[in-house]
């Protein structure tokens, strides 16, 4: 697989960074995710803490291409749920921790996503956005009902109350999860937290994209919105990912095999031979 990819985090101007990201890779699949700590309950940072390490972990006990991927980020969700759960009850006085989260699992060419509360998934292809994730929010809940518009949804007051998160006690997240999409040469997904999408229309966020490479075009977005929040601006953060081809690459460093390395010593005892008639003939030439 090629693919080009780019991070960004910001504080924007609160006192703690809560969001969290992660990537992992292997020959033939990558796993994306990133989770915002809900700062209206205890302890944010150490759901979404949990959260990424518990992905992670599962990405790296699973063989990849998963066969069946919608399966994958179930179990994936449920086992990070019971995780946060498990980690607020170890603190003294016990908290419930709770954080939103997107995943995005590129293998074989496609691309399968899964989130849970608002942050969001954008799948981008010459500047447009094909796809995204639809927040579970109540702001969103009154749009699909067709009681406010889109342009109300933008600013209501209620926008940022999530309907669904990881951590909520007694009640399993009912993740969203995509369907196999086959990725083109050129298309960018962006994985990223509210504090971004927030504060940038969608069209600015497919342009830049368009216009610049993965690396200038994120940094670019996550200051104009650290910006266009002051002095209230969130934390920040979005990994983008634009798809190359499924092309087969070697690993950049592969582990020498037993074989690589008898000849690597082999090579060593040649080598030891020529230093040695070397300094016989300076030694004759002195």
């Amino acid at each position: 697989m090629k693919y080009q990819l780019a991070t960004a985090c910001r504080l924007g101007n609160r006192k703690m960074n809560q969001d969290r990201f992660a990537i992992v890779e292997t020959n033939n699949a990558i796993m994306m995710v990133v989770a915002d700590g809900m700062s209206g309950h205890a302890e944010g940072k150490l759901a979404a803490d949990t959260l990424v390490d518990s992905v992670v972990r599962s990405f790296n006990n699973t063989k990849f291409p998963h066969p069946k991927p919608h399966t994958f980020f179930t179990q994936i969700l449920t086992i990070a749920q019971q995780e946060v759960l498990a980690a607020g009850a170890k603190r003294s006085p016990p908290v419930a921790p709770r954080t939103t989260c997107v995943l995005c699992l590129v293998q074989q060419g496609t691309a399968i996503w899964a989130h849970v509360g608002d942050s969001r998934l954008y799948w981008m292809r010459n500047g447009k956005i094909l796809e995204q994730t639809r927040d579970h929010s109540r702001v969103e809940q009154l749009y699909q009902q067709g009681l406010i518009t889109a342009q109300q949804k933008e600013k209501h007051p209620q926008r940022n109350i999530v309907t669904q998160c990881i951590g909520t006690p007694n009640k399993p997240p009912r993740p969203t999860i995509s369907q196999k999409t086959p990725l083109t040469a050129d298309d960018v997904l962006l994985l990223c937290t509210d504090g971004l999408w927030g504060q940038l229309p969608a069209k600015e966020l497919a342009g830049s994209f368009k216009r610049y490479d993965v690396d200038y075009a994120l940094e670019k977005l996550a200051h104009d919105a650290e910006q266009n929040g002051f002095p209230k601006s969130d934390n920040i953060s979005g990994i983008a990912f634009r798809w190359l081809s499924n092309a087969k690459t070697r690993p950049a460093h592969p582990n020498p095999s037993n074989k690589d390395m008898e000849e690597l010593d082999h090579l060593g005892d040649g080598l030891d031979d020529i230093n040695r008639t070397l300094d016989k003939i300076e030694k004759g030439m002195g």
